[in-house]
């Protein structure tokens, strides 16, 4: 009795889950749009269209195209550079259907430096090169748009230690 028992219940098990699986084969029928407040169903159903339009459009490849366009130059504030990116992404929009794309130019003052050097000269003359090595897992080590640092609105100066400044007094 104990074995005809445990048969019918390993033939129960496997029912179920042979059950279970021919069920999630089967392709569920699409649910109907759901309501939205304030839509009328034939707008509603219009506008879950428009939404699963809308939806489909970003793609991983496009973004990492972009992404590419973005960053393969330098583009501080005010920089040419930063003007061309923003004539590529109205552009963009445009061909996205956007109808009413405006940019706004102002004339923006920028703390851009001339020249950026850094020297020790004691206890050796060493001239900093303020540029990191270059290495292939970072393309952009080998940019030379890429500028090797960035002092915006920082102030010209000399540094120099207070015992150096009275060795230079004293002599």
């Amino acid at each position: 009795m104990l074995l005809r028992s445990r048969n019918l219940y390993a033939f129960f098990c496997s029912f179920l889950v042979l059950a279970f699986a021919l069920s999630a084969q089967q392709k569920q029928p699409e649910p109907s749009p759901s309501p939205i407040l304030g839509f009328s169903p034939p707008h509603a159903a219009a506008e879950h269209q428009l939404e699963t339009t809308f939806q489909s459009i970003p793609s991983p490849e496009k973004a990492r195209e972009w992404h590419h366009t973005f960053t393969a130059e330098p583009h501080p504030a005010a920089s040419d550079r930063n003007n061309q990116l923003a004539d590529f992404v109205a552009d963009e929009w445009r061909k996205q259907g956007w109808e009413d794309v405006t940019l706004r130019r102002y004339d923006v003052l920028h703390s851009r430096p001339r020249s950026i050097s850094l020297e020790m000269t004691a206890p050796v003359q060493f001239t900093a090169s303020l540029r990191e090595d270059a290495y292939d897992a970072d393309p952009d080590t080998k940019n030379p748009a890429v500028s090797g640092s960035y002092f915006g609105y920082s102030a010209s100066g000399d540094v120099t230690r207070r015992s150096d400044l009275r060795a230079q007094r004293q002599s």
